[in-house]
């Protein structure tokens, strides 16, 4: 069995690895689409409604379907666009280009006749992808957090690849041939110390596909 490294420099790895790892699997949908009920919360927090209010337009619609054809087309098209991987959490502004894709505009002349407009109907839209399909959703519960989560870890991430190129000793080097740079000797022959400035990073993204020296290293492979 292969002994886990504890050496101060393949701590730095061992950690860069990790933090990896991490942001791989916070870039999956399903980590990073919101829950159902999030997705709600920021829809309507971005409409400037209230769900009382969003209630009332959903009935004005039922009790008037033909006076809301364009407004039950982009309805349609909105469920069917929350409920894929693509989008994963609500547009903030009625000018974004999703909204245009739905029907924006034919939709937001008859919403004007009920004092409403497009960013409430969208809730609707989330409500109705809920019901029909809870599984499309992630486990995200705040935009915020995620984004602050991810952000914290792309940092650190970076402050880690640039110590692995500056803080290597000559012990975690692997001098195969005198006409070349050295490797690191974890990655011996495959993984040059040079250019310094992306080392950690070649370094990193080498380890991950190998479980072997993810093993030595003391780290699970997703």
């Amino acid at each position: 069995m292969a002994k886990t490294v504890v050496g101060s420099f393949e701590q730095i790895v061992k950690e860069a690895v990790e933090t990896e790892f991490e942001l791989r699997r916070l870039q999956e949908p399903r980590h990073r689409k919101l829950t159902a009920a999030a997705f709600v919360k920021q829809a309507l927090s971005y409409s400037g409604s209230t769900a009382e209010k969003v209630e009332k337009l959903r009935r004005a619609i039922e009790a008037n379907p033909a006076g809301f054809p364009q407004t039950l087309r982009f309805l349609r098209r909105a469920t069917q666009a929350v409920r894929t991987s693509t989008m994963t959490s609500p547009p903030a502004a009625a000018s974004h280009p999703y909204f245009s894709t739905f029907g924006r505009d034919d939709a937001q002349a008859e919403l004007a006749t009920v004092a409403s407009h497009v960013l409430e109907a969208f809730v609707i839209a989330v409500q109705d992808a809920a019901q029909l399909d809870p599984s499309a959703f992630g486990d995200a519960t705040d935009l915020a957090v995620y984004q602050k989560t991810f952000q914290g870890l792309q940092l650190r991430r970076q402050q880690l690849f640039q110590r692995i190129g500056t803080e290597f000793m000559v012990g975690d080097l692997a001098f195969e041939r005198y006409d070349a740079p050295p490797t690191f000797r974890i990655a011996t022959g495959v993984v040059s110390i040079v250019p310094q400035h992306d080392a950690g990073e070649r370094l990193v993204n080498w380890i991950c596909t190998q479980p072997d020296v993810l093993r030595t290293l003391g780290v699970k492979m997703p």
